[in-house]
């Protein structure tokens, strides 16, 4: 059985993190010490947590559960906490509500796929994620699961716009399987540096402590803007909304919102992409929330005019 612990360790080149102990009779024993999702959580998150606390690598956790393939994708890790299958919820101890809240898609991610469907677009699950500096450096850092969502752009707590890659190599976050190979700090970058094409090299991690990134600030209306985007995206009220003295139904304010948003950037910029820059888009947030609140058609559409739309 793994013991937890609570200081950093860095490991030693040629040596591994321990492995999980089978009990009598070839069964699993629930963990000594429960780690708890927090309900925003993104599932990679809470296990790279657990990892950390456990100094595991994340895929032990599904080794030695008897999973043969290598777990390195949210959807992997959410299809099996779902089927608890080796009763892999049971040994992480996981009630049934933790196991519901980490396996569930965001209602952005949801509201997203929607838009994109209905307009032929592209929106698929996204593997990167942007980050908050600021929240992976507070006590309780976690990885928020709106943050792989494209239209997620800037942290309601902190008020400044998420970041897309890391300072340190400048690459998108949690696209290598590395994270899932070592225990490593929320904080730091799990990437591999760059290498040469062809080069056959080894490429160690960037290692970069995310907490140094630089903040944007963003204004109290652009962030109360990002809230309204993410009312709309929420489909537990599907009710009729009034916007711009029209009514209509919540998804049809939602891709009102979003086609708004495209229409007040710059030609060639895709709000769907997650490698889009969120200050690029940031700015024309609380235009299109303006727009919606307009009281009528006229005024909606005298915002839009002196915006440019």
């Amino acid at each position: 059985m793994p013991q937890p612990h609570r200081s950093p360790r860095k490991y030693l080149s040629g040596h591994h993190p321990p492995e999980l102990v089978l009990i009598d009779g070839g069964e699993h024993e629930p963990l000594p010490i429960r780690v708890a999702p927090f309900p925003d959580e993104w599932a990679t998150s809470w296990l790279r947590r657990l990892a950390w606390r456990y100094d595991i690598a994340p895929n032990k956790f599904f080794d030695q559960l008897g999973y043969r393939r290598k777990i390195h994708t949210v959807q992997a890790i959410t299809t099996r906490l779902k089927t608890n299958a080796h009763g892999l919820a049971d040994h992480l101890m996981l009630s049934e509500l933790e196991r519901a809240y980490l396996s569930a898609q965001p209602p952005l991610a949801q509201a997203t796929r929607y838009y994109a469907s209905e307009y032929g677009l592209i929106a698929g699950p996204t593997r990167s994620a942007r980050f908050c500096p600021l929240c992976l450096a507070a006590d309780t850092a976690y990885w928020r699961a709106s943050w792989s969502q494209p239209l997620m752009l800037c942290c309601l707590e902190h008020h400044v716009a998420l970041v897309n890659t890391c300072p340190g190599c400048h690459q998108a976050l949690m696209t290598e399987r590395t994270w899932a190979t070592a225990p490593i700090p929320l904080w730091q970058c799990t990437e591999r540096l760059p290498g040469r094409p062809g080069s056959g090299k080894h490429r160690p991690r960037c290692d970069h402590d995310l907490r140094t990134a630089d903040t944007i600030p963003v204004d109290n209306q652009t962030v109360e803007a990002q809230r309204y985007l993410l009312h709309l995206a929420d489909t537990s009220d599907p009710g009729i909304h009034t916007v711009a003295g029209f009514r209509a139904t919540r998804a049809q304010c939602f891709s009102a919102f979003v086609e708004i948003l495209t229409d007040a950037l710059p030609s060639g910029t895709d709000v769907l992409d997650p490698a889009t820059e969120p200050q690029d888009v940031l700015p024309a947030l609380p235009v299109a929330a303006e727009i919606l609140h307009a009281p009528n058609p006229h005024r909606a559409a005298t915002i839009a005019h002196d915006n440019g739309i």
